[in-house]
Formats: structure tokens, C-alpha cells, sequence
């Protein structure tokens, strides 16, 4: 269930790609056509959707921590008007447990807020936010295929 929905994912942002055209602009010394490039990074997008490979994580803000050794399998970034954030994706072999608890420590860490907690045997969330409001911090965990925890990460920041 969990790969198909990132399938879905990849293959609706490759849509949007598509459908927008992509890329204009042709690097410097670029024999590439623009709809070869678009078609090149669309597909890039698509694999490291899936596979993890080239997922960046570089934009996370501070209080979007990542669990020792967790593969980053899908990131998207949103930008609107007034707030900056995205869904980060990730898998790791720790438990569900060791998870949950790595983040109850990186939500009191941060100062941020637990709003609702649900807990189930094989899934977790966790939604937070700052106590001004301007930090929110959605995790969502759940026991995935071979011993795997998956880990959903929902940030969003209030532009300064």
C-alpha cells in the first residue's frame, strides 16, 4: 500500500511536470532540448520517488529531525504566500517504539507542542505545533514491510 501511494505520488508530480512544461531555460553549453530536459528531471523525480536515490533532505527545518540511519525515500516542498514546509518520507530499521520515542524527544526539544497523539499496535501520530503558532509538525509512523518503520513528516513554518 505504502509503495503504491508513492508511486501515485510520482506519477501525479510527473504529471504536473508535464503538463506545466517543465523547464525553459537550457544550461550553458546544454545540446539539450527543453522537453529533453523536463523528460530527464521527470524522471529523475520518479525514481528517487521510489527508490530514495538523490532524495534531499538538506531543506528540513531544524525541528524536522531525522532518526539515526532513516532512508529518505520521497520529499516534497511546498511554498505559499505566507509559509514554507513539505512531506518528507522515510523508512528505518528501528522500531515503531524507538521511533515514536526519538520523537517525543525532538518535539520537547524544539518547544514545540503535542496537539493530538493516537497510537494503535502498528501505527503512530504525533501532530504538534510552537506555542506561537508559527511551527507545526505532523509524524505519522507505522510497522511497514520487513521489520521497517515508515515515517511521514508533515512541516510547516511561517515565513519570517
Amino acid at each position: 500500500m505504502v509503495s503504491f501511494i508513492r508511486v501515485s505520488m510520482s506519477v501525479l508530480l510527473v504529471s504536473l511536470l508535464t503538463a506545466c512544461g517543465g523547464s525553459k531555460e537550457v544550461s550553458k553549453g546544454s545540446s539539450e532540448e527543453p522537453a529533453v530536459s523536463a523528460a530527464k528531471a521527470a524522471l529523475g523525480a520518479v525514481v528517487g520517488a521510489k527508490t530514495g536515490l538523490g532524495v534531499s533532505t538538506g531543506d528540513l527545518p531544524d525541528f524536522a529531525e531525522l532518526p539515526p540511519g532513516a532512508k529518505a525515500i520521497h520529499n516534497m516542498v511546498m511554498n505559499q504566500d505566507n509559509s514554507l514546509g513539505g512531506s518528507l518520507s522515510l523508512e528505518t530499521s528501528q522500531s515503531l517504539e524507538e521511533v515514536a520515542t526519538f520523537y517525543k524527544g525532538v518535539v520537547a526539544k524544539h518547544g514545540l507542542k503535542v496537539m493530538m497523539e493516537t497510537a494503535a499496535e502498528d501505527a503512530m501520530m504525533l501532530n504538534t505545533q510552537s506555542e506561537d503558532q508559527k511551527r507545526m509538525l505532523q509524524v505519522v509512523l507505522a510497522k511497514g514491510d520487513e521489520g521497517k518503520t515508515t515515517i511521514n513528516l508533515v512541516h510547516v513554518r511561517k515565513k519570517e
